[in-house]
């Protein structure tokens, strides 16, 4: 029986966090190293439920796995662990971050903005926060405040193609193709392999009227053989004579081809140079 019940104290010793468990999990926890978002949650929701952490800590502890529930693509969990980490730290720019993001995969673009302007007045220096803002005023169809946010990043961090092409888009949705061309050329000319934006490249000339640069751009997607790319270069060309393609139906048909993930092109693609957009 002794020996039974020394098991059992084992046991009960084993189970139980010492105090050196618990700072290697909050180590493990708030560690830059690339560890899996499930086990960065486990060893973060160790440190909190072991009762020793200091109100900072359990801040941290909280914006760190709610960093990991946003990697699992877990919004709601990470959006809850934030609120909590704001109502013990109300001065982390990070974590206004983290949830703001949280909500712009949700689609709720309101609480989007709300946070990431809040993570911007606590810390201007961030491009990702002013990229994700500029991503929730597009999703509300604010165009201007979106192009005005994609600046803010990009002038933070002039290398990012991503946020280029997207400012580039943006462009042409606002009329202004020669814009929108400044910003598609840069973002090819840093990852010339970009098909999104080699495409919008295309489509921002061929607003422009310089059909033989739409022609070329779009050439460069040769790797894709899709029927609905080679047919808007028929219609570049077409353009480039002089023999003259409905403005609207072009537009039209290029829209989508700009949009429609390749695989799905020749079927979405419904302009046809004879007969015009079905």
């Amino acid at each position: 029986m002794k020996h039974i019940g020394g098991l059992v104290v084992l046991s009960l010793l084993l189970a139980s966090p010492s105090r050196a468990d618990w700072k290697r999990d909050l180590k493990q926890c708030e560690s830059q190293a690339d560890i899996s978002p499930d086990q960065r949650i486990q060893y973060c929701t160790s440190a909190l439920d072991s009762g020793k952490l200091k109100v900072d800590a359990q801040a941290m502890a909280l914006k760190f796995r709610a960093f990991a529930y946003s990697g699992k693509q877990d919004y709601d969990h990470a959006i809850q662990d934030c609120t909590q980490s704001i109502n013990l730290n109300s001065n982390d720019a990070e974590t206004f971050g983290i949830r703001g993001s949280a909500y712009l995969d949700k689609g709720d673009y309101d609480h989007t903005i709300q946070d990431l302007n809040e993570a911007v007045r606590l810390n201007t220096s961030d491009p990702s926060v002013f990229f994700s803002l500029a991503a929730a005023y597009s999703g509300k169809g604010d165009y201007d405040l979106a192009i005005k946010n994609y600046g803010e990043a990009i002038q933070l961090d002039p290398n990012w193609p991503e946020a280029l092409w997207r400012r580039g888009f943006l462009w042409i949705m606002q009329g202004n193709p020669t814009a929108a061309a400044k910003d598609l050329s840069e973002a090819v000319r840093q990852k010339p392999d970009y098909s999104d934006a080699i495409m919008n490249l295309a489509w921002a000339h061929f607003l422009g009227g310089d059909f033989a640069a739409a022609q070329t751009d779009l050439s460069r997607l040769s790797i894709y053989p899709d029927p609905a790319v080679l047919l808007f270069l028929a219609h570049a060309r077409a353009g480039q004579d002089g023999r003259g393609v409905g403005e609207q139906c072009n537009k039209d048909g290029f829209e989508r081809l700009a949009r429609a993930d390749h695989q799905s092109l020749s079927r979405q693609f419904k302009c046809r140079f004879t007969v015009g957009c079905g």
